[in-house]
C-alpha cells in the first residue's frame, strides 16, 4: 500500500466525517437534542480510542448490555487497516468535562469498490452513554465514504438486530457466497 493511497482514503474517509457532522448537526437542530450531542466530535480510531474501548467499556459489560466481542478492538482496527480503503469512525464526546468515546465503527470495501461492509459496531454502555444513541452518525459517516468511494451499495454484516438498521433502509440482502453471514444492504 502507497503512502499516496493511504492519504487518499484518509482524505475521502474526512471528508465523509464532514459531512455526516453537517448533516447530524442539522438534524439536531431541527429535532431537538443540541444539548444531548453538544462538544461531540467524529474522528479517526486511534490508540486513545483503542485503549478506552478495552479498558473502559468493558467495566460496563453484563448480560443485559453488551458481553463484548470476540477480538478486542486492537485486533479488529489493526485488520482493518490493513485496507487502506477502510472505513472507521470513533465518536467523542465531552461529559462533565471527561472525554468520553461513545461509540466505534469499522468496515471494509470490496475490492472493486462496489460495496461498502459495516463489519463491526460497538458503543459505549457506561452512565455517561447519549440518549439519542450513536447508530444515526455512523450510518450517515458510513453512507457518505460508500459515496465517495463510488460504492453501489452499503452493508451490514451480522447484525445483532436487524430491525434497528431497517429503520434506515437496509434490508436483508443475499451476497453470493457469502455462507453462513447475513447481511443488510442499501442502494446508494
Amino acid at each position: 500500500m502507497s503512502i499516496d493511497e493511504v492519504a487518499y482514503y484518509y482524505g475521502l474517509r474526512t471528508i465523509a466525517r464532514k459531512r455526516a457532522l453537517d448533516d447530524f448537526n442539522k438534524f439536531v437542530c431541527a429535532h431537538g437534542g443540541a444539548a444531548e450531542w453538544d462538544a461531540s466530535s467524529l474522528a479517526s480510531i486511534d490508540e486513545e480510542a483503542i485503549n478506552y474501548a478495552e479498558t473502559v467499556w468493558p467495566k460496563y459489560y453484563g448480560k443485559s448490555t453488551h458481553a463484548g466481542f470476540q477480538r478486542n478492538w486492537s485486533s479488529i482496527w489493526h485488520q482493518a487497516t490493513l485496507q487502506p480503503a477502510h472505513f472507521e469512525l470513533a465518536i467523542w464526546q465531552e461529559v462533565e468535562g471527561n472525554r468520553v468515546l461513545q461509540g466505534l465503527a469499522c468496515g471494509s470495501a470490496s475490492s472493486g469498490r462496489e460495496h461498502l461492509t459495516l463489519n463491526w459496531v460497538e458503543r459505549n454502555f457506561g452512565p455517561e452513554y447519549i440518549k439519542y444513541g450513536v447508530l444515526t452518525p455512523i450510518l450517515s459517516c458510513f453512507e457518505h465514504y460508500a459515496h465517495l468511494l463510488g460504492a453501489s451499495r452499503a452493508l451490514i454484516k451480522n447484525p445483532i438486530d436487524p430491525s434497528i438498521y431497517e429503520k434506515y433502509g437496509y434490508t436483508p440482502i443475499h451476497i453470493k457466497g457469502a455462507k453462513g453471514v447475513a447481511f443488510l444492504g442499501k442502494e446508494l
